[in-house]
């Protein structure tokens, strides 16, 4: 069932606080999902930079997953140094990083405090000096392999692959398994703490988008 009809109070209580804080934007439901779509202003230390036309996909598990946000203003192009899939969909943060950014669950306004807000400072960036105003990391894999990497505290991303193709897959691994770090000795000889601490930070969604890069 659509979070919208199991849950109506959060509905009403999300549709509510979106309409009073961006009044010109459509609230929609489309084969099941709601759908957000207009104009969402860029505003930096009080100044506005400018508007961008974005729509805004709501999981059906909302608010256990976030919104996806697509660009649609014309004349943006779809490229990843924007942060934007070629399907028009913005990267705004890795998959396993949803637990750390909305610890208690995620709510609109919240979201696009912490992810939609910074990237459209960004788009504003890129328009009118033509680059990233933010550090970032590598695109695809590769970026997914440096968040890992930060995760488990290792700098050699061969070594973050391997433990990557492990933690992701659907049975825990055995504590009698060699330990991913190359060292030749048993997980639970080796990084069996680690292991279980990195595995438990994955949300389930994450895990499953993971094995399509790492399988």
């Amino acid at each position: 069932m659509c979070w919208q009809k199991h849950k109506p109070d959060l509905f009403a209580e999300e549709t509510s606080a979106i309409r009073r804080r961006f009044s010109d934007v459509a609230i929609n439901e489309l084969a099941g999902r709601i759908v957000l779509e207009g104009s969402f202003s860029v505003i930096r230390d009080g100044t506005l930079l400018r508007c961008y036309r974005l729509r805004v996909e709501f999981p059906t598990i909302y608010p256990d997953w976030i919104p996806d946000v697509f660009m649609l203003e014309p004349g943006v192009k779809y490229v990843a140094e924007r942060h934007i899939e070629a399907n028009g969909r913005g990267c705004l943060c890795l998959p396993h990083e949803f637990l750390r950014y909305f610890p208690n669950g995620v709510r609109f306004n919240l979201y696009f405090d912490r992810l939609v807000a910074p990237w459209l400072v960004g788009q504003a960036f890129y328009d009118e000096h033509g680059r990233w105003p933010f550090q970032c990391r590598d695109h695809g894999k590769n970026g997914v392999l440096e968040g890992l990497a930060e995760m488990l505290d290792i700098a050699d991303l061969r070594v973050v692959e391997r433990f990557a193709r492990v933690l992701v897959r659907k049975k825990a691994a055995r504590d009698s398994e060699l330990c991913p770090c190359g060292s030749g000795r048993k997980l639970r000889d080796c990084h069996f703490e680690l292991y279980h601490k990195c595995r438990s930070m994955l949300p389930g969604r994450a895990m499953r988008l993971y094995r399509k890069k790492f399988f």
